[in-house]
């Protein structure tokens, strides 16, 4: 993460604020819809992430089914695809 600038990062919990998106936030064109996001200041996408995480989702309709995990409460995937911060900068806003 080096040499990369911090000051383009939007304030708040996403990859965008009234200024507009993230330089860093991009989609993935090859990748699943609601897997395909990716942050370059990370230099990760949703599926490095969630392989990180170790964490498998799958859906049913409205229903979640968790795979090796006892509570929706843990859920832990990215959703950088939805423009959801990975990166935890400026979050306080």
């Amino acid at each position: 993460m080096g040499d990369k600038d911090i000051s383009v990062i939007p304030k708040g919990y996403y990859c965008y604020d009234d200024k507009g998106i993230c330089p860093y936030w991009s989609l993935i064109p090859l990748l699943p819809g609601q897997e395909n996001g990716r942050c370059a200041f990370l230099e990760k996408s949703d599926w490095d992430l969630n392989e990180e995480k170790g964490k498998e989702v799958e859906l049913f309709g409205k229903d979640v089914k968790l795979i090796g995990t006892e509570s929706a409460h843990i859920l832990k995937c990215s959703l950088l695809w939805d423009k959801v911060k990975e990166c935890g900068l400026k979050k306080g806003g």
